[in-house]
């Protein structure tokens, strides 16, 4: 399925399911597979802006080895510029695997997402906040940057921790988009 999210750009999603049904095969022994996933962007040539911005899956188990796969790829002049529209089919279909499983030939398998993994742009990008450059872009602490010889420094070390519950509720709003 090819659908337009952006201008000057195009969108591919492959999907999971899909993929899994090529990789699993029956010398897969466990009933559950879990599941990393990397985003990252990626300039595609020197001085262009066009860029990649793919969203890959690595199926994570000690005794048998896959590769990554392909669930969807971004390209475009800029990376995308809605974070819920780049992962909308991604969460459309991870919340139903995850709920229900992947039926491959007769055996039905549990799918978990054990992580994601990513750089720190593709972080702050997922996770629709500032990036490592903003005043308010510590993603341990609430500090808030200082600028000093043209770089973003954090100067003090005993500064308030950024939890789970602070971070859903946004507490800090400087440091979401």
């Amino acid at each position: 399925m090819i659908s337009s999210k952006n201008t000057n750009c195009s969108y591919v999603y492959f999907g999971v399911e899909e993929s899994l049904k090529e990789i699993i095969t029956d010398e897969y022994l466990d009933d559950s597979i879990r599941l990393l996933i990397n985003v990252d962007g990626l300039p595609l040539f020197n001085n262009s802006n066009e860029q990649f911005w793919p969203i890959l899956g690595l199926i994570i188990h000690s005794e048998y080895e896959s590769k990554p796969f392909i669930v969807s790829v971004y390209s475009g002049d800029a990376k995308p510029k809605s974070v819920n529209e780049f992962f909308e089919d991604f969460v459309e279909e991870i919340k139903i695997l995850v709920q229900n499983g992947v039926t491959i030939e007769t055996r039905i398998f549990k799918v978990d997402i054990i992580g994601f993994t990513c750089d720190t742009p593709a972080r702050s990008f997922s996770k629709h906040c500032k990036g490592h450059g903003g005043f308010y872009a510590c993603e341990r602490c609430e500090i808030k940057g200082k600028t000093r010889n043209k770089r973003r420094v954090y100067p003090s070390v005993n500064s308030k921790r950024r939890t789970k519950k602070n971070f859903i509720k946004q507490r800090q709003a400087e440091h979401h988009l």
